[in-house]
């Protein structure tokens, strides 16, 4: 009787922890690819507003 909760427990576990990895590797990847933007383009910003 108790094993398809404990089944549903499992999976509900195992979603969670999918969307919190995902979660974590979206936020560092985004961060990461934010801080390559704004190396490759902060130069051309500042000069073309020095100008």
């Amino acid at each position: 009787l108790g094993f398809p909760i404990l089944l549903w427990q499992i999976e509900k576990f195992l979603i969670e922890a999918f969307q919190m990895s995902l979660v974590v590797c979206l936020g560092a990847f985004s961060r990461k690819f934010t801080k390559q933007l704004t190396l490759e383009y902060e130069p051309i910003f500042l000069s073309s507003h020095m100008s």
